[in-house]
Formats: structure tokens, sequence, C-alpha cells
């Protein structure tokens, strides 16, 4: 017969087991390297194959919904996400955004992504109504959309998981203390570091919902009138191409020439038609490219008018000097900015040498920082 200790470690593993299994594994595919993820989804399949689970936690994954009802009730208030779209017509779009921005900031909301044409910002739900009216005054009305979503359910499910998984912890750490050998310890040490990877999960995802509760999204699009060229267009249209460089697209390198640099330590040269790009497995990029620009200027000419563009979207930049290069550094107006890194060297020919350079977080830039710049010194000498 089993030992009262066995029967209570092989329940808890079966519900560790159920926890994963409800929380869809706690990482999602994207976060991790396929060998590893493929080897996490193995060792889930033999879990559930191997592990009888008991039937209380059985009656937790049917239940689950029915039992946050019974633990919270039904809220007070439900948790609302609104979403709202504005595609509006004007003479001078950039003016029109930038405004925009200045309204949601008064109303205590923040610019999650913002480019020539487009602006995406957070708003607090309680300020979305007058938010929206207000910016849809801004100009001629092409279309015009408001969409509402209740995510309670998914937040009290969510928190369920969230609940359940922490009790199991506490009580494989408790297990873990009275483990007499090291075969019944390793066995617990793997459940606690699933069951760990879960809660970090839940909680990140507790933490999404709650953020879709207070602030809500408003998107607006904007068009230009169509007017006859005036006496500045051609020299506008040369600064246009500033408008048009993100992290998330390769326009802009792909009207250049590829400029081949030598891959930064951990990153790997994929193909990409007309366009060299050096990424990593976290996914830092770093791309070059060559181009004919008019008029003709100085690498710090360029890196200006750069500046002046971009310099708005981004909640902060500072200029850097490696090489030949003139870089730009820019962080994004979100709760988990971004990086972006535009530099810029006018070669001898006249040509216009760019790179640039995506980290994700800044914890990335921190990672890959170094070898990066390491490689840019190197190419320029």
């Amino acid at each position: 017969m089993q030992s009262k200790w066995h029967k209570n470690l092989t329940g808890l593993i079966g519900l560790a087991a159920i926890v994963l299994i409800v929380s869809g594994c706690a990482i999602k595919p994207v976060q991790r390297q396929p060998a590893a993820y493929r080897k996490q989804k193995m060792m889930d399949k033999e879990s559930a194959a191997l592990i009888q689970p008991p039937a209380s936690s059985s009656f937790i994954v049917r239940s689950r919904k029915a039992d946050a009802q019974a633990q919270h009730g039904e809220p007070q208030e439900r948790m609302l996400h609104h979403s709202g779209f504005l595609k509006l017509r004007t003479s001078r779009p950039r003016d029109l955004l930038d405004k925009a921005a200045g309204m949601v900031k008064q109303r205590g909301g923040f610019i999650e992504h913002m480019s020539a044409e487009r602006a995406v910002f957070r708003v607090p739900v309680n300020r979305f109504s007058e938010t929206f009216s207000e910016l849809s005054t801004l100009g001629d009305i092409l279309e015009k959309k408001v969409t509402s979503k209740d995510i309670t359910d998914d937040y009290m499910d969510v928190d369920l998981r969230l609940k359940i998984a922490r009790a199991t912890y506490k009580q494989l750490m408790t297990l873990l203390g009275k483990a007499k050998t090291e075969k019944e310890k390793l066995k617990i040490l793997k459940q606690i570091e699933r069951v760990s990877e879960t809660i970090e999960y839940l909680e990140s995802r507790r933490e999404y919902f709650k953020s879709l509760a207070r602030y809500s999204r408003l998107t607006i699009e904007v068009t230009q009138n169509s007017a006859g060229p005036g006496p500045d267009s051609a020299r506008l249209k040369a600064f246009e191409w500033i408008y048009r460089l993100s992290p998330f697209n390769t326009n802009v390198a792909a009207e250049g020439e590829p400029i081949k640099f030598d891959a930064p330590k951990d990153m790997v040269v994929l193909d990409q038609k007309n366009v060299w790009a050096a990424h990593s497995a976290d996914g830092v990029f770093f791309r070059a490219s060559r181009h004919k620009k008019q008029p003709a200027g100085s690498t710090a000419f360029w890196t200006e008018a750069v500046e002046k563009r971009l310099g708005p979207e981004f909640v902060s930049h500072e200029t850097l000097n490696i090489g030949g290069f003139k870089l730009l550094k820019f962080k994004n107006r979100t709760e988990k900015p971004y990086i972006y890194i535009v530099g810029i060297h006018i070669a001898k020919n006249k040509s216009m040498e760019l790179v640039e350079i995506y980290f994700p977080s800044p914890g990335h830039e921190s990672r890959h920082i170094d070898a990066v710049m390491d490689v840019i010194r190197k190419d320029a000498k």
C-alpha cells in the first residue's frame, strides 16, 4: 500500500498537471525556441497519460468558471474594453496627429504607436467617449466606428487559474521539504518549475486584461486632401522616406542597395529579397542599406532631418557616434517600450549608408548592443 505521503504527492502532481493543461501549457509557442517547445509538449503529453489526477482536480477543470463566480460573486461593474476607429481627411495630416496626441495626453492617455498617417492611442476608459467625440472634430470624417467587448469572464477565468496555480505551488514547496529521496525531490522540482512558468504566464495575462479595462484603444488614420503641387512639394517629397522608417517593415531598406556587414555575435543573416538583415533568436534585428538621396547633405544634415521628423513619435531619443555613423536611439511611447536605432553615414561618393536596429525591450538591448556596435565600428574603419 502507498503511504499517505505518496498519495498526497501523486494527487498534487496530478493537480499540477491539470493546472498546466488548463493554462495552455504556460508559455506560448512563439516565446520558446522550437526544440524547447517540442520538449515541453512531449512532457505535457506524458503527464496527461501517466498521472491520474484526483477527482477534485477534474472538477476544477470542468467548472472553473462556476467556481470563479462562487468565489468572486458577480462583479459590481463589468470590465469593458472599448475600441474606437476614426478615418479623417485634412490638408495637414501631421499637424492633426500632433494635435490629437496632445489632447490624449491631457486626458491621461498615451501614444501606443504613431507614424506619418496613423496613430494608436490608449485612453482612460472613463474619458473614452469625450475624447473620441473631440478627436472626431479635427478633420473630415471618412469612417467612424466604436466597438466594446466585455472581458469580465476572461479576467475571472484567468484569476481563478492563477489562484489554483499558486495554491499548487505552495503545497509542492511543502512536500519538497518533506521529501526524503533524491528521486522524490527531482520529481517535485520538475513540477515546481512548470507550475512557476504557469504562474508567470497567468500573471501577465491578468495584467493584460486589467490594462484593457483601464485603457481603451483609439486609432486614427489620416489622409491628405488632394491638392495641386505647391512650390515646396518637391523638397517635401525628398524627406518623405523618413516618415516611412519603421522597425516593423523593410520598405525603406528595400528601396536601396544592401550593405553586407559581418553578423553580430548570436545573430544570423537571413535571406531576404533586396534587404540585408541579421536576426537574433529573441527578436533583435540589424539591417543596412545604401541610398542615393537628394538634396545632397552631410551626415549631420540628414541626422538632423531624421531627428526632427521621427523624434515627436517617441518618448525619448539620444544621439550616438560609432565609427563614421551618427546613430539616433529612439524609445517608443508604451508601457513596455522597444528601442529603435537609426544610423546614417554619408560616404565619399555622397551616397547614404543607413542602418536600422531594433530591440524588442531594454533587456534585449543590454544583451545585444555591444555586439552590434562592435560590428558597426569594425566595418566603418
